[in-house]
């Protein structure tokens, strides 16, 4: 049975803001966009788009991860 986390990544569009990455209990920060799921690799990637860093992750070895969800505002 897959992970819940990769299960959640599978669904998660890429360019999606990450606020936060817990693995082994400790915050992986510096990284605020989800890049994609590589499902045959189990593999996660994320980017800072400031400084055009990336991060390569286990999908499995995420204990936690908190997107920041865009709403649109409703327009009169």
């Amino acid at each position: 049975m897959p992970h819940p986390i990769c299960r959640l990544l599978e669904e998660t569009p890429p360019g999606t803001f990450v606020k936060q990455i817990l693995m082994s209990g400790e915050d992986i920060s510096g990284f605020d966009t989800f890049v994609k799921y590589d499902k045959l690799e189990g593999l996660v990637h994320f980017t800072n788009k400031s400084n055009s860093s990336s991060f390569v992750a286990a999908g499995e070895r995420i204990d936690m991860i908190e997107f920041i969800i865009e709403t649109k505002s409703k327009q009169k």
